[in-house]
């Protein structure tokens, strides 16, 4: 195979609707990242630290179970 006959991997980044779609994606996941960090953070400050490990352990159960539940 001819190495000019190749597509190159970044040849779909030439349209413009893939770079938006993957740069929103980017966004949004980098958003839905803090947003739980933050969401364990404030909880953690707002439990006793003897019940910290449950209460963050509760948290994540809370957000699995719809996902495990409709899938």
């Amino acid at each position: 195979m001819n190495d000019s006959s190749a597509a190159s991997p970044l040849a779909s980044l030439a349209h413009r609707n893939f770079r938006l779609l993957w740069g929103s994606q980017l966004v949004s996941m980098a958003g839905s990242m803090m947003q739980n960090a933050a969401i364990l953070w404030h909880v953690s400050l707002l439990v006793a630290p003897e019940r910290r490990g449950l209460a963050l352990g509760m948290v994540g159960l809370v957000r699995v179970v719809p996902i495990v539940a409709f899938c």
